[in-house]
């Protein structure tokens, strides 16, 4: 059982969650902005309900970039899951782990296809997820892994581009991406849709090197929500 799972207790405590991670926002003075440029409809999360599978990606240069997801995930109510390595689910804290839509990969075990594992996970499942991935990995890589986009395409869904931006303190739910049959091209899209976005470390991702023409971003106020309008 999953707090995401459709369950008076889960539901009850879900919703503390959400008020808990306004709360630590709030505080923290980072805002949850959603993107109304190049999109149609635009991104919200009464749209993106309406998918059975999302893949979510977004930059990975510190741990911080893990929390803040887990936070949208939170105050949005959008059921984001995501693996790690086995060897972190031991004794109570596996136990947390799994609750908050977290499973173990086996990475190191002989005929075990990692991505393999994580499309089945997810095909078995009868209930909405959005998987979360870092396809940088561990951070302080310079090269994207592809398997997010084969996980996409097996499921048939889209990707969903999360932008971090330590800068403005924004976190953005950007693009809606449609795998392509080719991985590398699909990585070279994602990339190109989350330069805009400053990481906390810009050095420690090849993103950096995309840069060159100092996109931004303008923010506007749509009703209750924060928006992107307009990229320049």
């Amino acid at each position: 059982m999953t707090i995401w799972d459709n369950h008076p207790i889960n539901k009850c405590m879900l919703q503390v969650c959400s008020w808990n991670a306004s709360i630590i926002l709030k505080i923290l003075n980072w805002k949850v902005v959603y993107n109304k440029y190049g999109n149609n409809p635009a991104i919200s999360s009464q749209n993106l309900r309406k998918y059975k599978n999302i893949v979510c990606v977004s930059v990975h240069t510190s741990v911080w970039d893990a929390f803040l997801l887990l936070l949208l995930s939170f105050r949005e109510k959008l059921p984001m899951i995501g693996a790690a390595k086995y060897e972190l689910f031991w004794g109570p804290f596996g136990y947390v782990m799994r609750y908050l839509g977290m499973f173990p990969i086996y990475w190191d075990k002989k005929g075990m296809n990692t991505t393999q594992q994580i499309i089945d996970i997810m095909k078995n499942s009868d209930q909405q997820q959005f998987f979360c991935v870092f396809p940088e990995g561990s951070r302080w890589k310079d090269r994207w892994r592809t398997s997010f986009s084969i996980v996409a395409s097996a499921l048939d869904c889209p990707i969903l581009t999360v932008g971090v931006d330590f800068e403005k303190k924004i976190i953005c739910p950007y693009t809606l991406v449609n795998p392509s049959t080719d991985a590398q091209e699909t990585v070279e899209k994602i990339k190109e849709d989350l330069y805009p976005f400053v990481p906390k470390y810009p050095d420690c991702t090849d993103l950096i090197t995309r840069r060159n023409d100092n996109k931004k971003l303008i923010i506007t106020k749509s009703g209750n929500l924060l928006v992107v309008s307009k990229v320049f």
